[in-house]
């Protein structure tokens, strides 16, 4: 049994009231993240099913549930779900189940996720549709294609004649945008195409070329744009990228971008593809539209995906956020920081797990630098530890008075910290409670970490939020 698994659902399961460690399961064994709730019996029936015929064919296939709901005891003897592993009871199952639940973004009762047992990776984002359709389980186990292979099967279309086209500078990511559901690239729930007139709605496709992958040549890296002309976000965003595209070219970085279109008709994939500098997906390829999709779980648009395409891992599935606040493209290719300096769309982060937030004053670089040198080795040590990720807190910095966002300020505020003087937070908002402390009183890391020690194990005076909090 791997460490990423074991890190992700802990050393030990429950199944029939008899607690079972992880590393009884074969490594060649395929795990299902069933997330459920009540209304969920006839997919229950169906994976139990499912389960019998994995068994029968020798094949190594076990299900964990996580219930999308406090659980009730009942679930534990639905006859549907007898054979299914359980994360450990307690307060501390119900962290790692919420965890689970916000790793995957799962938001649909019924969702199936498969886990290579040996690697704790991702098999296939869509485990329930893939066993409805094969029952049998003759494909098992449904792992989908590497990217590069989704490319290679088939044709991409590029621009041939860009002279004809011009793009207008964007300057900022419209802040009103939404996400859409996305079932497939042809089945969008909830809005209508735009009939918008203009010179980008009047402009006709350029010429172009149908070219195969393999005439590509590697990138070091690679960013997959899925959008649409029907969503206005996907319009700006767009000229966004474009500009990012040509900032990191212009540094001599070797990126290259692919379109992956969710229109609903050729003439809108036409009309918003042509001031694109880079191939797409062709339109009534729609099986390698749908592929891509379901190869890094887009479930929203605008989304910008960069992977490294010498590995072929992803750096950033928050590529269009990244971009929103970095036109320059500075910090391209965004790899993830282990300490990141406090921003309006941490507020999930900040809601769901333990924080450490270093709250900086004044405008001296150096002072960034010395709250980095205090909690970059804490966060290495904990990410490379034997911690689950459940448990593993998230490290920020609150930036000063002059660049500080609205979220810093806010907490500041509710923090009631002195302006004078740099500050740390502890702050777990899943259990209400914080603890607060000025910044001289942590010299270095390793009084850094005694101080995270002693607040999980209850052994400092924290402080209580009462209500709704500051986030």
């Amino acid at each position: 049994m791997s460490q990423p698994l074991r890190k992700l659902l802990g050393s030990q399961l429950v199944r029939n009231g008899r607690k079972v460690l992880l590393e009884e399961l074969p490594p060649q064994t395929t795990v299902a993240l069933y997330f459920a709730d009540g209304s969920s019996e006839n997919w229950s029936n169906a994976l139990e099913n499912f389960h019998q015929e994995m068994v029968q064919a020798n094949h190594f296939f076990q299900v964990v549930f996580i219930p999308l709901e406090k659980p009730a005891a009942s679930n534990k003897t639905h006859p549907a779900l007898r054979e299914c592993f359980f994360i450990l009871e307690g307060e501390a199952a119900r962290t790692k189940e919420e965890f689970l639940i916000r790793k995957y973004e799962v938001h649909h009762s019924s969702t199936v996720i498969l886990i290579d047992c040996a690697s704790g990776c991702v098999i296939n984002f869509n485990g329930i549709h893939k066993i409805l359709d094969d029952p049998k389980g003759i494909d098992f186990p449904f792992k989908h294609r590497s990217y590069t292979q989704i490319l290679s099967s088939g044709l991409l279309i590029t621009p041939n004649d860009k002279s004809n086209y011009s793009t207008s500078k964007t300057t900022e990511v419209s802040s009103d945008s939404h996400n859409f559901g996305l079932p497939g690239p042809t089945s969008v729930v909830g809005v209508t195409e735009s009939t918008t007139t203009g010179s980008s709605a009047n402009t006709t496709a350029a010429t172009t070329n149908l070219i195969p992958y393999s005439d590509q040549n590697k990138n070091d890296f690679k960013g997959f744009f899925f959008g649409a002309y029907w969503c206005p976000p996907c319009r700006t965003f767009s000229g966004s990228l474009i500009e990012v595209y040509n900032n990191v070219r212009k540094q001599g970085k070797n990126f290259q971008v692919v379109f992956v279109s969710s229109d609903r008709s050729k003439e809108s994939f036409e009309r918003f593809f042509s001031p694109m500098p880079w191939p797409a997906i062709p339109y009534e390829d729609e099986k390698r539209r749908q592929e891509l999709t379901e190869c890094f779980n887009v479930k929203a648009i605008p989304s910008l995906i960069i992977v490294d395409d010498q590995t072929e891992k992803i750096i950033t599935a928050e590529g269009r956020l990244e971009i929103n606040e970095d036109l320059e493209a500075l910090d391209f290719p965004w790899y993830p920081k282990l300490v990141e300096e406090l921003k309006e769309r941490h507020s999930p982060i900040l809601n769901s797990t333990l924080s450490i937030i270093y709250f900086l004053v004044g405008e001296d670089d150096n002072e960034f630098e010395h709250a980095e040198g205090i909690l970059q080795p804490i966060a290495s040590q904990m990410v490379n530890s034997d911690m689950e990720e459940a448990f593993q807190p998230k490290f920020f910095i609150g930036t000063d008075i002059f660049k500080r966002s609205e979220l810093s300020e806010s907490l500041r505020l509710f923090f009631d910290l002195d302006e004078n003087f740099s500050s740390i937070v502890i702050l777990d908002m899943p259990h209400l409670r914080y603890f607060t402390l000025a910044a001289s009183e942590v010299p270095n890391d390793h009084e850094m970490l005694s101080y995270i020690h002693k607040f999980r194990n209850s052994q400092l005076q924290y402080s209580q939020i009462i209500g709704q909090g500051p986030i």
